[in-house]
């Protein structure tokens, strides 16, 4: 178990470097859950929590959403002179 962590570890320092460099604009939780999704799917497809997975891209989606909701809402565009 120490071991993967440590892997863990290294690919998301790995890939917030490459994403760093490339000017993408990215979250360290969501490189780190990424990279510990890959780390798991080593030992085998059915060894990765799909129902955690699913919670993250729901949340992530929902933040989305009321990203957009709110710059829509909040638009100068809206504002009565």
């Amino acid at each position: 178990m120490t071991d993967e962590l440590l892997f863990d570890m290294l690919t998301s320092v790995a890939a917030m470097v490459v994403v760093t460099r490339m000017n993408l604009p990215a979250s360290s939780i969501h490189v780190f859950a990424g990279s510990l999704l890959g780390v798991g799917m080593v030992d085998g497809i059915r060894s990765s929590n799909w129902k955690l997975v699913l919670k993250f891209v729901g949340g992530f989606s929902c933040g989305i959403a009321y990203l957009i909701f709110s710059a829509s809402v909040h638009s100068p565009g809206d504002v009565v002179p």
